[in-house]
């Protein structure tokens, strides 16, 4: 299912923009381009300088599960329904999400940055120091996902690790070039989204306050069974419920 597209895609974009200037670089400076890995790449095709991002798993995140219905405060990717916020001014107020489904399954996904470059001093450090004060700081974090009309946060795993390597170009007998890499580990929350009944913005919401009369604690009398039989119980409630008990 194509859940993780808008994580790839947000994450791109907010990796691009950095431009580095050496001896040969065009005026304005020279993009830094970003790719994703694919298992044909290899290193002598890359326009270096450039960056690479590296899925590298999506592990299960239970200390974020939840249990019980909700309605979704964003517009769950991959499913053919509408957005609800679709309006002129640009807001919208999730307490009004019409999308009423079980508490998405968490994920954190696991991607790994690389930068690659020749020059230390003309296009490693200016990078580097971009991302770090740009999209890959050590706290605070985010990725902006318009998409679905929500915010992520970034955690640093690790990095950025500074490393360096020779390869052989294939060219000639002097084909022994220097490759740096910087290297950062990071991870983005997700959900998972079950199946989504899209409700009918006449009927909801169907409250806004629930009443419930706890007085019968207060009486030592025994509960009869006419008593049992009309009460009502409340057995989950989302995020936005409140009580008020008299």
């Amino acid at each position: 299912m194509p859940w993780l597209f808008n994580e790839d895609v947000a994450l791109k974009y907010a990796l691009q923009g950095i431009t580095v200037n050496d001896a040969n670089s065009p005026p304005g400076g020279r993009e830094v381009k970003v790719m994703f890995r694919l298992p044909e790449d290899e290193v002598v095709t890359l326009p270096l300088p450039c960056i690479v991002i590296s899925m590298l798993g999506v592990p299960f995140a239970p200390e974020r599960a939840n249990a019980g219905k909700i309605n979704l405060p964003y517009a769950p990717e991959g499913q053919d329904i509408p957005l609800w916020w679709g309006n002129t001014s640009g807001t919208y107020d999730p307490g009004t999400s019409p999308f009423r489904t079980d508490f998405p399954l968490p994920y954190n996904i696991r991607y790994q940055v690389t930068v690659y470059a020749r020059l230390m001093r003309d296009h490693m450090l200016p990078i580097v120091s971009a991302l770090m004060t740009g999209a890959l700081p050590a706290r605070m974090g985010f990725l902006n996902i318009p998409q679905d009309g929500t915010f992520r946060r970034i955690d640093l795993l690790g990095g950025p690790d500074i490393t360096y390597a020779n390869f052989d170009t294939g060219i000639g007998d002097n084909s022994q070039k220097r490759l740096l890499q910087a290297t950062w580990m990071i991870s983005i929350p997700t959900e998972v989204v079950g199946p989504v009944t899209v409700l009918d913005p006449a009927t909801y919401p169907w409250s806004t306050q629930i009443n419930v009369d706890l007085s019968c604690y207060r009486s030592m009398e025994d509960l009869t069974i006419a008593e049992v039989t009309e009460s009502a119980g409340l057995c989950s409630a989302g995020f936005a419920s409140a009580w008020n008990t008299q």
